[in-house]
């Protein structure tokens, strides 16, 4: 189809209208299968028409349908996962149906009660909607009665759903309204990366049908990709103190505003919502001539909208998103996508990348901003090169999940009133996650379903029960509902994240040490709507058994980084140069900051880890495990050694991973022949049994099965976790569908159980090797997880003691107070940074200056009459001899005391504490102050 021929006069007319005049080749190929009925998956570049390439032939068929009968129905459904989408696809659309006199509509969990009624009387021909608003309409009386209408369901984006349960219980959701119409509905699929296309293809239309996969304008589709890394200079370093902001991360922020300057338009990608704040708020510092505006899930509805249309508008010229505008959102014609520090998956960068140059023909300029991390370079050099040759990773489909089908069966005694359980399991194995699904499984999920009154069994047969519609409209959603509280770092008094309220519940006490986004933090206080903490600095610190939601690193792209790091240690220096230019896209000083560690630390070990090594480093703080396998399999692997060491050696053993390598702790040594002896102790088989019995003890299962429990109506939904026993309600659950759920879902989503248990075979067989080394101090590569040196910024890159004490430091300077002489009643507001180290009356000379807070001016006439010789009150005199100790402070310390007195909580007696004679190293000064802050926050609450 080298034209538009193939459609009616009208339609071309409108295409020529928008100087459209040839097919894109994704719609060459796709727009003749889909006029021809078949169902199909289009896998094209981002802005090249796949959306027009489903809707134009679909339309032209309804156009046709209205030619034989008026029409009255819904027509064609189409789904993505995001409300922005449905908003984006309906503004590109309307204009077509409005010309082709057609209606169409969008319906979604934000739409009102007027719009939801004006649809159930008049129901649009083209229906725009997402996942869980076509579960909610599916039972509905009369929208059911518009949807046996349905010819054709198009699935956009449909890689964003395939890996998570929203894709599982939309493909029952397709064979139930398939059932409902009671003729064979067209499914297209739409996506721009995918990597097991033949089996999201089966995901879309299921078990008992063909399918075709239709690629195209991937080599049209020119990529601009690079990585930088910007180094601070004299500008970057005098700046970074004025806005309080690591040297490094300042320079970045340079670079990117730079970038943006230089562009029309710019969307700024961070892998946190977190991160995306803080830095908008630090360029908000730097005044750029320019608007720009901050876009992430966690924002409302109108301030997204707004960040949006302000872009398309080019009112602003950037915007710093999370993975809320990684999907095609129109927001206009971006030329720049900047990602900050490694996107983790290929996926992930084409996607992101893919929202510049939106549109046929155009050059996607992308680039990444490293950080300067070893890791975080080799990282993005390893999924830059991915992602030119299109290597994208698999979309891990859930199977068997069994809250899914719990739901999807009370969907179908809603649509049906009863069915007989054959018939049943029929419909369930139509649909491609369920279609393993057995008899036996099936009537244990029928059973429990039936204590709790969602189903009734007769025979071979089951039908609604008294829970039924409550049970279905409650579970509309598999995303779980979890109640955030805010961590606060009380060094800055600014938000470091959040936590999951079922997290502080079960694991967060004062003292406590949680990680988030991959630095350790310690708590000071707790209350119902925050954490507040501190960094801690202490290497020794007992790691927690399970880090955050960082985007998982996947094992192709891990295991890509080491091949990179070996290959480094095995040509010459020009070589590798050469080497690293042409396939990793490496120079410079990036290059020569990988080349470095790498080099020092092969001097440390001998080797470099690799896909077939293993390498086990031990030094006094601990040990480090480098293995080059990803999130996934380090994580798995970090909680099974580390529980077996427990056992082994008699004491706890904490444990921390990253892709590339997982640290121990504990209070003693740990032997690292231990760790070698694990390996050849244990088999696959054993592992496995072990790593249930150890999920069952941690936050993360335990996290799961609450929300599980809450989706399969043994938890309520408004139930606050503190008032219930969670621990007790999980025991009992054993061996039910519910906990049976749960550690599925984990060990499908956060491990990989089948690649530890290869690990385990290959060390036992020989096919991996291990060596063991025992250094002094950590070698580079170890440091990068032992100093906990984060890549992703929170309030910047505070991994070195100096930094967070500088930045306290700075605080403390800024601190105003009212002093007053004793000796003259001299009254002055000043503040501490303005002061010389010697702080003096100046009118008497005297150096008896008492500290007040600025507002205090009652301390004055008490002065005044302790000058006249006149009696003081009991008060009064309290008063003063509080105020005399403070000027006894400055008398003898001068501004240090100021300094001291300017910490949070800290009075005169305390001061006095830490004002010791000896104490005169500004360091170890502001260590003691910031311990005091600590123990008053700590105690602050039992006052």
């Amino acid at each position: 189809m080298a034209d538009f021929n193939i459609f009616d006069n009208n339609i071309i007319d409108f295409l020529k209208s928008k100087q459209i005049t040839a097919p894109t080749p994704i719609q060459e190929k796709a727009i003749p299968i889909i006029f021809g009925g078949e169902d199909v998956l289009l896998l094209a570049p981002t802005g090249s028409g796949k959306t027009e390439a489903a809707l134009l032939p679909l339309l032209q068929k309804l156009v046709k349908k209205r030619l034989e009968r008026e029409l009255f129905g819904f027509y064609i459904i189409y789904v993505t996962p995001l409300r922005a989408l449905n908003r984006d696809v309906f503004k590109r659309i309307e204009e077509l149906c409005d010309h082709l006199n057609l209606t169409v509509a969008v319906r979604h969990g934000d739409t009102t009660q007027h719009f939801r009624r004006k649809q159930a009387i008049h129901p649009p021909n083209l229906l725009i909607t997402t996942p869980e608003s076509l579960q909610a309409i599916l039972p509905g009386k009369r929208l059911r009665y518009h949807l046996r209408t349905t010819f054709a369901v198009v699935v956009d984006e449909i890689h964003e759903l395939a890996d998570s349960k929203r894709g599982a219980q939309l493909t029952l959701g397709l064979e139930r309204l398939e059932k409902l119409v009671g003729t064979r509905v067209q499914r297209i699929g739409l996506s721009a990366t995918v990597g097991n296309p033949k089996e999201v293809a089966q995901l879309l239309v299921g078990t008992s049908r063909s399918v075709k996969t239709v690629w195209a304008g991937y080599q049209n589709r020119l990529k601009d990709l690079r990585i930088e890394m910007p180094k601070p200079d004299a500008r970057d370093k005098r700046i970074s103190r004025k806005i309080s902001y690591p040297q490094h991360s300042t320079a970045r922020l340079h670079q990117i505003i730079k970038l943006i300057e230089s562009h029309t338009s710019t969307i700024v990608f961070t892998n946190t919502r977190s991160f995306a704040e803080v830095l908008g708020a630090k360029m908000r510092l730097l005044k750029p001539e320019y608007e720009f505006d901050v876009h992430h899930g966690s924002l409302s509805k109108g301030i997204r909208l707004s960040a949006e249309n302000r872009l398309k508008e080019g009112i602003s010229k950037a915007i710093i998103a999370t993975s809320s505008l990684e999907l095609g959102i129109d927001i206009g014609q971006a030329d720049l996508v900047i990602q900050y520090s490694s996107p983790r998956e290929v996926s992930r960068a084409l996607q992101r990348t893919g929202r510049a140059g939106h549109g046929v023909g155009q050059v996607s300029e992308g680039v990444i901003i490293s950080t300067m991390n070893a890791d975080d370079i080799s990282e993005s050099a390893v999924i830059l090169r991915r992602a030119k040759q299109n290597k994208v990773e698999r979309a891990d489909i859930p199977r068997n999940a069994w809250d899914v089908l719990a739901h999807q069966i009370s969907g179908i005694l809603l649509d049906t009133d009863e069915i007989e359980i054959d018939e049943l399991l029929k419909l369930i194995h139509a649909a491609y996650p369920f279609s393993t699904v057995s008899n036996e499984q099936l009537n244990k999920l029928l059973l429990f379903l039936e204590k709790r009154r969602i189903v009734k069994q007769e025979e071979q047969k089951i039908s609604k029960n008294s829970k039924t519609r409550k049970f279905y409209y409650e579970n509309l959603s598999t995303i779980p509902d979890v109640r955030k509280v805010n961590a606060i770092d009380m060094s800055t008094r600014s938000s470091i994240g959040v936590l999951d309220e079922d997290y502080v519940t079960e694991s967060v006490e004062t003292g406590s040490v949680f990680v988030i986004r991959g630095r350790p933090w310690q708590v000071v206080s707790i209350d119902d709507d925050e954490v507040l903490c501190v960094p801690t600095i202490d290497i020794d610190t007992e790691a927690p058994k399970w880090v955050g939601e960082m985007i998982p690193v996947p094992y192709e792209v891990a295991a890509e980084v080491g091949a990179l790091w070996s290959s480094l240690v095995s040509k010459t220096e020009e070589d590798m140069r050469l080497w690293a230019a042409s396939q990793y896209f490496l120079k410079g000083d990036m290059f020569d900051h990988v080349l470095e560690t790498i080099l020092s630390s092969f001097k440390t070990l001998g080797a470099i880890p690799s896909e077939g090594l293993l390498i086990i480093e031990s030094f006094n703080q601990g040990l480090v495990l480098h293995s080059t396998y990803g999130t996934k399999t380090n994580e798995t692997l970090g909680i099974v050694l580390a529980a077996l060491l427990t056992t082994r050696m008699g004491v706890q053993v904490g444990v921390e991973r990253d892709p590339y390598r997982i640290l121990f702790t504990s209070d003693e040594r740990i032997d690292p022949s231990n760790i070698l002896d694990i390996f050849r102790d244990y088999n696959g088989e054993h592992v496995s049994t072990i790593l249930r019995m150890v999920l069952k003890q941690t936050q993360n299962f335990l996290s799961r099965f609450v929300h599980v429990a809450r989706r399969m109506d043994v938890i309520r939904r408004d139930v606050k976790l503190k008032d219930i026993p969670i621990r007790h309600v999980m025991k009992v659950s054993e061996g039910t569908p519910v906990f049976e759920e749960a550690m599925r879902e984990v060990l499908h989503e956060k491990l990989d159980e089948e690649r530890v248990i290869h690990i385990f075979d290959h060390v036992a067989k020989g096919k991996l090797a291990v060596k063991i080394v025992t250094s002094k101090s950590p070698s580079s590569l170890a440091r990068l997880i032992v100093e906990e040196k984060s890549r992703f910024e929170v309030i910047g890159e505070l991994s070195e003691e100096h930094e967070v004490l500088r930045m306290m430091e700075e605080r403390l300077l800024a601190k105003k107070f009212r002093l007053v002489c004793l000796n003259c009643n001299w009254d002055s507001r000043r503040t501490v940074s303005t002061l010389e180290d010697s702080v003096k009356c100046p009118v008497c000379d005297g150096k008896m200056i008492a500290v007040l807070p600025p507002g205090n001016k009652t301390f004055l006439k008490i002065v005044q009459k302790k000058l006249k010789e006149q009696l003081l009150t009991k008060e009064e005199q309290k008063e003063y001899t509080s105020k005399s100790l403070t000027a006894s402070l400055v008398a003898q310390y001068g501004k240090i005391a100021l300094i001291v007195l300017a910490g949070r909580g800290i009075g005169p007696t305390g001061a006095s504490r830490i004002l010791k004679p000896g104490l005169t190293e500004r360091m170890d000064i502001l260590k003691a102050i910031a311990k005091a802050e600590i123990e008053y926050a700590r105690t602050r609450p039992f006052w």
